[in-house]
């Protein structure tokens, strides 16, 4: 909303946008701060040095936080004494009870339980543990312990190699019931206890590409732990697996890159926290893909899905149209226009969330995708030869034939296709895939556009 933004001819990024922000990378952001976008965004390579323009990536970055007005300024000395407790803090003992939520499970006897005790503090949180042996019946007993209200608790236990937590509670609610349960369940690797319960997908057309927002929830419908026997890493194991549209890279993921593994081809994105019987499991990433003006877009899903999907599309100006989600009207999500789309999808794992884009976006400073080995804190191994493991659902997904598009759009879908393999071909040429990656995402639309031809 500055001076100058009603002379531009395209809209001005929100960088105080949150969920924009959060997939957009410091390193795109610095590059069109060095190199300028378009007409109207100038460089500034000659004008401020590199730590300069450093600063101003970390100045934007700041923009969509908390408490801007203070960046700068010097912080106030943090007090280091312990705080007060109140009047109800007392040393006691804290009990619980293991229970195996699986019908017919069992306790094992001599379980190590661990207690937590969490403090706030200004530095960020304190944790002090305490750790116990559980008896026959699986009960177990915290003595001594200094119970503070201004504290949390939880208690975690290891049973079959994986880790299970009780609740949160607060330290005032522990003074006065001072009993903390924790359920293990038993394991299961079937996939068809898993539903996906809903889907949004919010697609940003900039420049030359799309960034694309994306949530699935998933819902384990047994009364057991549903994970994997596959070992991403030490003590982790995959559970859910999440399919990528050909093309995407960039993958990230808000606030959570150690628990994520994205496979060598970047076509899938494995979880590795379990999901947990009776409790909504959602898993939040973004990704890149190259846009001209046109896409066929295809969200393979590896589970049974029954409930809603929503996409969202902006700019406005773009032609969207699906199958399988109908036209609702535009919604506004902070001051950003979007199209909006949605329906009810019952389908069945092999299946696709479809939809296609048309036209051309604004021209504006597109965020460039760092090369997916450089993403800070990304685990990434070649799995997916095992991830083909997992339930079954990438084997049948891959054996199962995918349905074909009505025959009106099949030249569409072509030169959709055509062009995608283009913006594939420039983000190579660009340094933003390395060469492996870009054979194996190029050899799939090429396979793709294979197939239509070979329907004409």
């Amino acid at each position: 909303d500055g001076p100058e933004a009603a002379e531009l001819s395209r809209p001005v990024g929100d960088f105080t946008n949150q969920l924009e922000m959060i997939s957009l990378q410091d390193s795109a952001l610095y590059t069109i701060v060095t190199e300028g976008q378009g007409e109207q965004m100038p460089a500034f390579i000659d004008e401020l040095t590199d730590e300069q323009r450093w600063a101003v990536v970390a100045f934007t970055r700041s923009l969509s936080l908390a408490n801007t007005e203070v960046i700068g300024q010097t912080p106030a000395p943090v007090e280091t004494a312990e705080p007060e407790t109140t009047a109800e803090a007392r040393t006691g003992t804290i009990t619980g009870q293991v229970a195996n939520g699986t019908a017919g499970g069992v306790v094992p006897d001599a379980l190590t339980v661990t207690l937590y005790a969490i403090r706030e503090t200004a530095e960020g949180f304190d944790n002090e543990s305490f750790a116990t042996t559980s008896g026959e019946d699986g009960s177990f007993a915290f003595e001594d312990i200094f119970i503070d209200p201004a504290e949390e608790y939880v208690v975690t236990t290891t049973y079959r190699d994986r880790l299970f937590t009780g609740e949160i509670v607060p330290g005032e609610d522990v003074s006065e019931n001072p009993d903390l349960p924790l359920t293990i369940y038993e394991l299961t690797e079937d996939p068809t206890v898993i539903t996906i319960t809903s889907m949004d997908i919010q697609v940003n057309a900039v420049g030359d590409g799309l960034q694309v927002l994306q949530e699935a929830v998933f819902r384990n419908t047994s009364d057991r732990l549903y994970t994997n026997s596959l070992q991403t890493a030490q003590n982790q194991y995959a559970s859910v697996v999440v399919g990528l549209p050909p093309g995407a890279v960039s993958i990230a993921f808000p606030g959570s890159n150690d628990r994520y593994v994205v496979g060598e081809e970047q076509s899938v994105v494995v979880d590795t926290v379990p999901v947990t019987p009776g409790e909504d499991h959602s898993v939040l990433f973004s990704y890149f893909l190259p846009y001209s003006d046109g896409a066929v877009i295809e969200q393979p899903v590896f589970y049974r899905m029954d409930g809603a999907a929503r996409l969202q599309v902006n700019p406005t100006t773009l032609g969207v149209s699906s199958d399988q989600l109908a036209p609702v009207g535009t919604e506004t999500v902070q001051t950003v226009s979007y199209l909006t789309f949605s329906g009810d999808l019952q389908l069945s794992s092999g299946d696709v969330v479809r939809f296609e884009l048309s036209g051309q976006p604004p021209s504006a400073a597109a965020p460039q995708g760092t090369p997916l080995s450089n993403a800070p804190g990304l685990l990434i191994v070649g799995l997916i030869v095992e991830i083909a493991l997992i339930g079954g659902v990438l084997y049948l997904f891959l054996r199962r034939r995918r349905p074909a598009p009505p025959t009106a759009s099949k030249t569409g879908l072509i030169d959709a296709l055509v062009r995608q393999i283009a913006e594939l071909d420039n983000a190579h040429d660009a340094g933003q895939l390395d060469e492996d990656s870009y054979q194996r995402q190029r050899n799939q639309l090429k396979a793709r556009l294979a197939e239509f031809i070979g329907k004409e």
